[in-house]
Protein backbone atom coordinates (compact mmCIF):
# COMPACT_ATOMS: atom_id res chain seq x y z
CA UNK A 1 0.00 0.00 0.00
CA UNK A 2 2.10 3.43 -0.96
CA UNK A 3 -0.21 5.05 1.89
CA UNK A 4 1.07 2.97 4.34
CA UNK A 5 4.90 3.20 2.76
CA UNK A 6 4.34 6.92 2.79
CA UNK A 7 3.09 7.38 6.39
CA UNK A 8 5.38 4.85 7.63
CA UNK A 9 8.04 6.98 5.99
CA UNK A 10 6.69 9.83 7.79
CA UNK A 11 7.32 8.64 11.21
CA UNK A 12 10.37 6.74 10.37
CA UNK A 13 12.21 10.70 9.38
CA UNK A 14 10.25 12.36 12.42
CA UNK A 15 12.65 14.12 15.08
CA UNK A 16 13.09 12.76 18.45
CA UNK A 17 11.41 15.55 20.22
CA UNK A 18 8.18 14.61 18.04
CA UNK A 19 8.01 11.45 19.58
CA UNK A 20 9.53 8.43 21.16
CA UNK A 21 12.04 6.74 19.03
CA UNK A 22 10.65 3.49 19.66
CA UNK A 23 8.30 4.33 16.76
CA UNK A 24 11.17 5.41 14.61
CA UNK A 25 12.53 1.91 15.05
CA UNK A 26 8.89 -0.16 14.37
CA UNK A 27 8.56 2.13 11.34
CA UNK A 28 11.68 1.24 9.87
CA UNK A 29 11.03 -2.61 10.74
CA UNK A 30 7.73 -2.14 8.95
CA UNK A 31 9.24 -0.69 6.38
CA UNK A 32 11.30 -3.90 5.84
CA UNK A 33 8.33 -6.05 5.81
CA UNK A 34 6.65 -4.04 3.15
CA UNK A 35 9.68 -4.14 1.08
CA UNK A 36 8.61 -0.96 -1.22
CA UNK A 37 12.02 0.68 -3.01
CA UNK A 38 10.51 3.62 -2.03
CA UNK A 39 11.88 3.35 1.53
CA UNK A 40 15.34 2.66 0.50
CA UNK A 41 16.60 6.12 0.42
CA UNK A 42 14.70 7.10 4.17
CA UNK A 43 15.77 3.95 5.32
CA UNK A 44 19.79 4.70 3.90
CA UNK A 45 19.43 7.80 5.67
CA UNK A 46 17.93 6.38 9.25
CA UNK A 47 21.73 3.87 9.47
CA UNK A 48 23.11 6.62 11.16
CA UNK A 49 20.34 7.83 13.15
CA UNK A 50 20.36 8.31 16.86
CA UNK A 51 18.70 9.50 20.24
CA UNK A 52 18.82 9.13 24.07
CA UNK A 53 21.50 6.39 22.87
CA UNK A 54 19.72 4.51 21.09
CA UNK A 55 20.37 3.74 16.94
CA UNK A 56 18.15 2.84 14.44
CA UNK A 57 21.19 0.91 12.42
CA UNK A 58 20.25 -2.65 12.92
CA UNK A 59 16.27 -1.98 12.05
CA UNK A 60 17.29 -0.14 8.95
CA UNK A 61 19.80 -2.72 8.16
CA UNK A 62 17.56 -5.33 8.09
CA UNK A 63 14.73 -3.38 6.28
CA UNK A 64 17.19 -2.63 3.29
CA UNK A 65 18.63 -6.21 3.40
CA UNK A 66 14.64 -7.12 2.31
CA UNK A 67 14.67 -4.52 -0.38
CA UNK A 68 17.91 -5.94 -1.84
CA UNK A 69 18.75 -5.27 -4.90
CA UNK A 70 16.86 -2.01 -5.06
CA UNK A 71 18.59 -0.34 -2.10
CA UNK A 72 22.18 -1.21 -3.62
CA UNK A 73 22.19 2.27 -5.76
CA UNK A 74 21.47 4.13 -2.81
CA UNK A 75 23.49 2.27 -0.48
CA UNK A 76 26.80 2.81 -2.92
CA UNK A 77 25.98 6.20 -3.21
CA UNK A 78 25.79 6.61 0.30
CA UNK A 79 29.56 4.84 0.93
CA UNK A 80 31.14 7.07 -1.43
CA UNK A 81 30.00 10.39 1.05
CA UNK A 82 32.50 12.57 2.37
CA UNK A 83 32.34 15.53 4.18
CA UNK A 84 33.63 19.23 3.42
CA UNK A 85 37.36 18.27 4.77
CA UNK A 86 37.23 15.06 2.26
CA UNK A 87 37.03 12.78 5.30
CA UNK A 88 34.37 9.56 5.38
CA UNK A 89 30.68 10.14 7.24
CA UNK A 90 29.09 8.28 9.91
CA UNK A 91 26.70 7.34 7.43
CA UNK A 92 28.91 6.23 4.61
CA UNK A 93 30.47 3.76 6.74
CA UNK A 94 27.46 2.66 8.11
CA UNK A 95 26.30 2.18 4.22
CA UNK A 96 29.77 0.19 3.52
CA UNK A 97 28.59 -2.54 6.09
CA UNK A 98 24.96 -2.83 4.49
CA UNK A 99 26.28 -3.44 1.08
CA UNK A 100 28.19 -6.23 2.46
CA UNK A 101 24.92 -8.29 3.45
CA UNK A 102 23.67 -7.50 -0.04
CA UNK A 103 25.72 -10.31 -1.95
CA UNK A 104 26.68 -8.16 -4.42
CA UNK A 105 30.13 -9.07 -6.34
CA UNK A 106 29.90 -6.54 -8.23
CA UNK A 107 29.35 -4.33 -5.81
CA UNK A 108 32.84 -5.59 -3.83
CA UNK A 109 34.85 -4.40 -6.20
CA UNK A 110 33.25 -0.50 -6.03
CA UNK A 111 34.04 -0.72 -2.39
CA UNK A 112 37.47 -2.07 -2.28
CA UNK A 113 37.97 1.42 -4.58
CA UNK A 114 36.88 3.75 -1.82
CA UNK A 115 39.16 4.13 0.73
CA UNK A 116 41.97 6.97 0.56
CA UNK A 117 45.74 6.37 1.90
CA UNK A 118 44.62 8.85 4.85
CA UNK A 119 41.21 7.23 5.82
CA UNK A 120 40.51 6.20 9.07
CA UNK A 121 40.84 2.75 10.31
CA UNK A 122 37.04 2.34 10.85
CA UNK A 123 36.45 2.83 7.35
CA UNK A 124 39.22 0.72 5.60
CA UNK A 125 37.90 -2.08 8.30
CA UNK A 126 34.33 -1.82 7.23
CA UNK A 127 34.97 -1.74 3.46
CA UNK A 128 37.76 -5.08 3.80
CA UNK A 129 34.88 -7.04 5.85
CA UNK A 130 32.18 -6.26 3.54
CA UNK A 131 34.62 -6.92 0.75
CA UNK A 132 35.34 -10.52 2.26
CA UNK A 133 31.37 -11.16 2.61
CA UNK A 134 31.53 -10.33 -1.13
CA UNK A 135 34.08 -12.47 -2.03
CA UNK A 136 36.38 -9.96 -3.16
CA UNK A 137 40.10 -12.37 -2.92
CA UNK A 138 41.83 -8.85 -2.98
CA UNK A 139 40.32 -7.53 0.89
CA UNK A 140 43.14 -10.22 2.03
CA UNK A 141 45.45 -8.28 1.16
CA UNK A 142 43.89 -4.84 2.64
CA UNK A 143 43.00 -6.46 5.76
CA UNK A 144 47.21 -7.19 5.96
CA UNK A 145 47.52 -3.87 5.19
CA UNK A 146 45.51 -2.54 7.91
CA UNK A 147 47.71 -4.65 10.31
CA UNK A 148 50.98 -3.52 9.10
CA UNK A 149 50.26 -0.08 9.41
CA UNK A 150 47.63 0.25 12.54
CA UNK A 151 49.35 -1.87 15.17
CA UNK A 152 47.02 -0.56 17.60
CA UNK A 153 43.95 -3.01 16.38
CA UNK A 154 43.17 -4.94 18.87
CA UNK A 155 39.12 -5.28 18.71
CA UNK A 156 36.99 -7.89 17.90
CA UNK A 157 35.53 -7.47 14.07
CA UNK A 158 32.84 -9.28 12.34
CA UNK A 159 33.72 -10.26 8.56
CA UNK A 160 32.73 -13.64 6.29
CA UNK A 161 35.21 -15.21 4.52
CA UNK A 162 32.90 -17.44 2.01
CA UNK A 163 33.31 -20.35 3.98
CA UNK A 164 36.38 -20.62 4.57
CA UNK A 165 39.37 -20.38 7.48
CA UNK A 166 42.32 -17.42 6.46
CA UNK A 167 45.31 -16.78 8.63
CA UNK A 168 46.77 -13.18 7.82
CA UNK A 169 49.95 -12.41 9.04
CA UNK A 170 51.64 -8.79 9.82
CA UNK A 171 55.17 -9.99 10.89
CA UNK A 172 55.94 -6.01 11.34
CA UNK A 173 53.60 -5.59 13.82
CA UNK A 174 53.93 -9.01 15.34
CA UNK A 175 50.11 -9.23 15.03
CA UNK A 176 47.51 -11.92 13.01
CA UNK A 177 44.00 -11.93 12.65
CA UNK A 178 42.08 -15.40 12.41
CA UNK A 179 39.10 -14.92 10.26
CA UNK A 180 36.85 -18.69 10.44
CA UNK A 181 33.26 -19.07 10.81
CA UNK A 182 31.69 -18.20 13.60
CA UNK A 183 30.57 -20.51 16.41
CA UNK A 184 27.45 -18.76 17.09
CA UNK A 185 26.23 -16.41 19.84
CA UNK A 186 26.14 -12.50 18.24
CA UNK A 187 27.55 -13.66 15.06
CA UNK A 188 24.97 -14.55 12.11
CA UNK A 189 25.48 -18.19 10.00
CA UNK A 190 27.89 -17.90 7.90
CA UNK A 191 29.66 -14.90 9.51
CA UNK A 192 33.14 -14.85 10.81
CA UNK A 193 35.26 -13.53 13.63
CA UNK A 194 38.32 -10.80 12.56
CA UNK A 195 40.24 -10.38 15.96
CA UNK A 196 43.58 -9.17 16.10
CA UNK A 197 46.08 -11.58 18.30
CA UNK A 198 49.18 -9.68 19.93
CA UNK A 199 52.13 -11.08 19.54
CA UNK A 200 53.02 -13.91 22.02
CA UNK A 201 56.70 -14.48 24.07
CA UNK A 202 59.61 -13.85 22.54
CA UNK A 203 61.50 -16.81 21.80
CA UNK A 204 65.20 -17.11 22.86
Amino acid sequence: DPRATEVLIEVLQATPGRQDFHLNKLAASALGRLAAPRAASPLVAALAASAHGLLLFEESRRALCRLGDAALPVLLNAAAQRDRRGSPTSLAIAAIRVVGDLGDHAAGVRLMSLPRPRDPLELRLAVAEAALRLGQSGATDVLTEILKGDGALTARRQAAAAGKSMRIDAAREGMSIELGRGGGGENRPGSAQLQATPPGPASH
